[in-house]
């Protein structure tokens, strides 16, 4: 019932598909991520974020095929309203040295002071771009489990606090199974706690917009890298980077 993510998304500005990744498609995942910090030279997987590969295509091409997920694309299409495009794909891999990630948002405007601006009152006018993010490892205390502050498409933009760290208000502590998949309004605020265990966190995922909505943002990345020609054989990877002529 695509239908009710969309509504969720409308009305609390996220939605959870859980486990939608199989206990052997996250063993791989998890190797594919090995390989690609080590092809990087070992770099810190600490800090605020941990190894930041974007764009993830370009760090490890052979994720494509993760993306092209019918499934997962017509609950994206639903939300949306539109066909998908994957305007910006990403990967996080961290270790027990990652901080806390500080609250932030994903709108275009991100790290600008109009950000955290108490007395912000103009509203999105609707839902216009989306991140789909899969918890290889889930969300729990572990790994450092996600936050979300939750928000209707019609709430204004304002954060609730202008503290960045720790915990808000109302927020959502995310559990979720690994493999689950968090699809959230580019405007909703979210953080991660950092882990309590020597235990790794992998996340990978996109931005999305549809075909119809040319608006560019500044996190937007190219999605022609070596080695990625020979996944777009498959219509549906292809269908996500390439727009359709019906759309041009």
């Amino acid at each position: 019932m695509p239908e009710v993510y969309r509504s969720q998304v409308e009305q609390r500005g996220y939605t959870i598909l859980e486990a939608a990744y199989s206990s052997a498609e996250c063993r791989h995942i998890r190797d594919i991520f090995e390989s690609a910090w080590r092809r990087a030279e070992c770099r810190s997987r600490g800090g605020r974020f941990g190894f930041v590969m974007h764009p993830l295509l370009r760090y490890a091409p052979e994720m494509a095929p993760f993306y092209a997920r019918r499934d997962v694309i017509s609950v994206l299409r639903e939300v949306l309203g539109d066909e998908v495009r994957l305007a910006h794909s990403g990967g996080l891999f961290s270790d027990e040295s990652r901080q806390f990630t500080e609250w932030h948002y994903h709108r275009t405007d991100m790290g600008s002071d109009k950000v955290w601006d108490l007395k912000r009152t103009e509203p999105p006018a609707r839902v216009e771009r989306v991140l789909a993010n899969v918890y290889v490892d889930g969300s729990n205390p572990d790994v450092g489990e996600l936050l979300l502050y939750p928000r209707r498409i019609s709430d204004p933009l304002a954060p609730p606090t202008l503290a960045r760290t720790g915990d808000w208000p109302n927020q959502i502590v995310v559990t979720c199974p690994p493999g689950s998949i968090v699809i959230f309004d580019q405007h909703v605020f979210h953080a991660a706690r950092p882990s309590r265990g020597a235990c790794a966190r992998r996340i990978f995922g996109g931005h999305y917009q549809g075909w119809s909505n040319p608006a560019p943002h500044r996190e937007d990345n190219a999605s022609d890298h070596e080695g990625l020609e020979v996944y777009k054989v498959d219509p549906v990877l292809r269908g996500l980077l390439q727009q359709p002529v019906a759309a041009r």
